[in-house]
C-alpha cells in the first residue's frame, strides 16, 4: 500500500474489502438453516466416472418449496452416487430418491441447532 498516494491506497483497500465480503457471503451461504438453499450443497462432491465433481455439475438443483431441494441427475444411472455423496458430506441431510430425482428435505431447526449456528456465524464473522 502506497501511503504517499491516498487514492491508490483507497482503491487497494476497497478491492480487498470487496473480496472479503464475497468470501463471507459464500461462507454464510453454506450454513444450513431451516430454509432450503442450494448453497448448502456447494461443498458436496460426487464421485462419478473416477473423478470427483461438484454436485451442481452432475445434477440440476431446484427448490420447489422452502423445505425441499430437488437434485435431478443429468445421468439417471448415477442417482445412487449422488445420494451417497449427500449422505456422506456431513451436512446433516438425509436424501431419498424415487428413481429419477433425489429429494433432500430440510428439517426444521431446533433450539440447540440455532445456538450452534449462532456460534458458527459468530466465528465466521470474526475470521
Amino acid at each position: 500500500m502506497n501511503i504517499n498516494n491516498p487514492e491508490s491506497a483507497f482503491k487497494e483497500t476497497r478491492a480487498k474489502m470487496v473480496s472479503l465480503i464475497k468470501h463471507v457471503k459464500k461462507e454464510l451461504a453454506g450454513i444450513r438453516t431451516g430454509r432450503a438453499s442450494i448453497g448448502i450443497l456447494e461443498s458436496v462432491k460426487v464421485e462419478l466416472y473416477g473423478t470427483s465433481l461438484p454436485l451442481n455439475q452432475c445434477a440440476s438443483l431446484s427448490i420447489p418449496d422452502p423445505t425441499l431441494i430437488l437434485a435431478t441427475p443429468f445421468d439417471p444411472s448415477q442417482i445412487s452416487s449422488i445420494e451417497k455423496a449427500i449422505t456422506s458430506s456431513n451436512i446433516g441431510l438425509n436424501p431419498n430418491n424415487d428413481g429419477q430425482v433425489v429429494r433432500i428435505p430440510i428439517p426444521p431447526l431446533t433450539d440447540e441447532r440455532r445456538r450452534e449456528l449462532s456460534k458458527l456465524v459468530h466465528k465466521l464473522t470474526e475470521e
